[in-house]
């Protein structure tokens, strides 16, 4: 199996999890209020880009890290 082959799969299970939890850090690490500070996250995400993830890009916005991510 080729790089192209297996990007063309995507990525599953516990890799997509994995990207999950990153993507989470690092709206966490971009909020002025913030509980922790992760500045490896964005990099883990960035690096996972290229293979298909699905958790790569970060809203901005009222949703995003410059905003509340609840309303409530």
């Amino acid at each position: 199996m080729t790089q192209a082959d297996k990007r063309a799969e995507g990525l599953t299970g516990l890799a997509e999890t994995s990207l999950g939890v990153a993507f989470l850090r690092d709206l966490e690490h971009r909020r002025a209020d913030r509980l922790f500070a992760d500045p490896f996250a964005r990099l883990f995400l960035d690096a996972a880009a290229d293979l298909g993830a699905s958790w790569t890009n970060v809203p901005s916005g009222p949703s995003g890290p410059s905003g509340p991510v609840s309303s409530t």
